[in-house]
């Protein structure tokens, strides 16, 4: 009567208790990195909603305080408003970089700012004391300049120190649509034109 029970025993392979080690190894280690990942996510998130610095450089104008909240860094808020308001007289980024260059100024990095460091800035919401993070859901990538904000990413209102009031903000990225159209029109007319040489 043993025997249909032995034949089925012996059928079955022997797992080295190495190889059980290992796969239970392995198991507790994916569960730690899930779980990490899960943690450091929620801990970002706090951080945007009280406003507080996420890591890396803080963005040119700020400076983050013990308590990890951003501060105005005076000495560059005054390069910030500046860049805003003469964009928003009709200045070109040529001007603006001219200025800044001829006043010392610096990035955070201590180099000289570029057309693609006045994009972003012109772009930053915190400027108005807004936090903006998360992923987009479009892309599954981190917020950034280059994609709108109400594509899934995560905006805090009021909770960082204002350098820039909301209407000038609003007629800066107004100006940075029309030229940004203006531009890819005369781009287009440049390329029908070469065809036709």
């Amino acid at each position: 009567t043993l025997f249909p029970y032995t034949t089925l025993f012996r059928s079955q392979p022997l797992i080295p208790e190495g190889s059980m080690m290992k796969a239970v190894m392995v198991g507790i280690s994916e569960w730690y990195s899930a779980n990490l990942s899960r943690e450091v996510k929620k801990g970002k998130r706090e951080n945007l909603l009280a406003g507080k610095a996420t890591g890396g450089i803080p963005l040119y104008g700020y400076d983050v305080g013990p308590d990890k909240k951003y501060v105005i860094n005076e000495t560059e808020a005054i390069a910030v408003r500046m860049m805003f308001e003469m964009y928003d007289a009709g200045r070109s980024y040529q001007d603006i970089l001219k200025w800044l260059n001829g006043h010392g100024y610096k990035t955070k990095r201590g180099k000289p700012f570029g057309k693609n460091s006045l994009y972003d800035l012109f772009h930053n919401r915190r400027y108005i004391g807004w936090s903006v993070g998360g992923k987009h859901r479009r892309t599954g990538k981190p917020r950034n300049s280059h994609a709108p904000d109400d594509d899934g990413v995560t905006i805090i209102k009021g909770v960082c120190p204002v350098i820039i009031n909301e209407e000038l903000f609003e007629r800066v990225q107004s100006r940075m649509e029309k030229n940004k159209h203006t531009a890819g029109g005369r781009q287009k007319a440049k390329e029908i034109g070469r065809a036709h040489v």
